[in-house]
């Protein structure tokens, strides 16, 4: 219960992370949910083109969302800025198919920061700050800092604080270098003339909080990994009521439909997949969520691969698979489905640019590798049930060290506190 001498805190967003399809949103949904769980006034802000009142049935069906200490206010407009609409309209259909569309295609249309001002936006904010009067406000992803424009501090200061999920200049330019679709183009001095403007920037991984506070001397940079709670280690149910005889291991990958997680999954089939596991009998690969979709053309007809798109809620998947893969090569941030997969007590198989800022030292639950003879290796090892288990309780064992709530936020905490 909140008193009234709480702290305030304002989230603006233009993410409808209670969905919790993609990455960011998983994100902001984990983020969203530890704050709630504090002695806290907490209000959302979000910013759509979708129905309002559409949105706020899907809010309303969240029972998390359902807390005495939390307002949420979503602000829509059918006429945005012409190209931030098609931004924002992707956030809210929550798929990624705006990315392979031509006018999205690198050099052809991509959006700039500048194409993020909303004014109508910025006024909603302006009035929702000056009736809420918070002591912190947290904006996700530097391309709403143009909010910033509407807070008046002359009467009350108010401590900035930006999430920023990745470092999303370098995430852009790996995009760039392969060819593939990035939805903003942005360079780094652009990022960091954005970060300087707050008070504290939040970092997802300790490797970019370091290039963060070389690009932003003036702020306060901190590290808030993410957290992720599942109820108990999910054994795959399917599988495990099955004979000895009958039984199939599934090696599994839940990912939406963007380049980097489309390039990942088809390297991983061709180079590891195809020439060990294609006419395999005991073991399967399960690739599920959106980016089934983006692949739809390219899905090679064996049984040893199982396309599930309708797989899509982390809840279900975990429940269908043994062991998580994740194949990714080039990107910005941390692995989400790395975090949710040690979180169900699964072990994983990833990539050195996969466990790149995930976890400092190297742990027994998490096979890092890169050459396909070495997914071979990693593959054969985990092909065996009592190895699955015992690997798997390490998972969780390092989920609930390093990845609780107080883990991974507690930075941000006394940030908000002592604002």
């Amino acid at each position: 219960m909140t008193t009234a001498t709480a702290k305030r805190t304002l989230i603006a967003t233009d993410v409808p992370f209670w969905r919790a399809s993609t990455g960011a949103q998983q994100r902001i949904r984990s983020l969203v949910n530890c704050l709630v769980k504090q002695k806290l006034q907490l209000r959302l802000f979000v910013i759509a083109t979708d129905n309002p009142s559409k949105l706020r049935a899907e809010i309303a069906s969240i029972s998390e969302l359902q807390s005495p200490n939390l307002s949420i206010e979503v602000h829509a407009s059918s006429d945005p800025p012409q190209q931030l609409g098609a931004r924002l309209g992707w956030h809210l259909a929550g798929t990624l198919n705006l990315l392979s569309s031509k006018k999205n295609k690198p050099g052809s249309g991509t959006l700039r920061l500048a194409d993020f001002n909303w004014p109508w936006a910025a006024s909603k904010f302006a009035e929702t700050v000056a009736e809420f009067q918070p002591d912190s406000i947290i904006i996700e992803y530097v391309t709403l800092a143009y909010l910033l424009d509407a807070i008046d501090t002359r009467t009350k200061p108010i401590q900035t604080i930006v999430d920023t999920h990745d470092m999303l200049h370098k995430r852009y330019q790996d995009f760039k270098e392969r060819g593939a679709a990035h939805w903003i183009a942005i360079e780094a001095a652009e990022e960091a003339a954005v970060l300087n403007r707050f008070d504290t920037v939040i970092a997802i991984q300790p490797l970019e909080a370091e290039q963060m506070a070389r690009m932003a001397p003036s702020a306060n940079v901190i590290v808030c990994k993410h957290a992720c709670f599942a109820d108990g280690p999910h054994p795959n149910v399917d599988s495990f009521q099955q004979t000895d005889d009958q039984r199939k291991l599934s090696f599994g990958i839940l990912a939406s439909n963007n380049p980097a997680n489309c390039n990942a999954i088809t390297n991983f089939i061709n180079d590891v997949w195809l020439p060990n596991y294609s006419a395999t009998q005991n073991i399967q690969l399960t690739i599920a969520g959106s980016v089934c979709t983006g692949l739809e053309s390219n899905r090679p007809k064996i049984k040893s691969i199982v396309w599930a798109p309708e797989l899509n809620s982390t809840e279900r998947f975990y429940r269908h698979i043994d062991v998580v893969v994740n194949p990714i090569e080039f990107g910005a941030g941390l692995k989400i489905k790395n975090v949710e997969a040690i979180a169900y007590g699964k072990p994983l198989i990833t990539t050195s640019h996969g466990a790149t800022g995930f976890i400092e030292a190297p742990h027994a639950s998490i096979l890092v590798v890169d050459a396909p003879e070495r997914w071979r290796a990693a593959i054969e090892r985990l092909s065996d049930l009592a190895e699955i288990t015992c690997t798997g309780k390490l998972a969780r064992q390092l989920s609930a060290d390093q990845f609780s709530d107080t883990a991974a936020y507690g930075p941000l905490l006394k940030q908000v506190f002592e604002s």
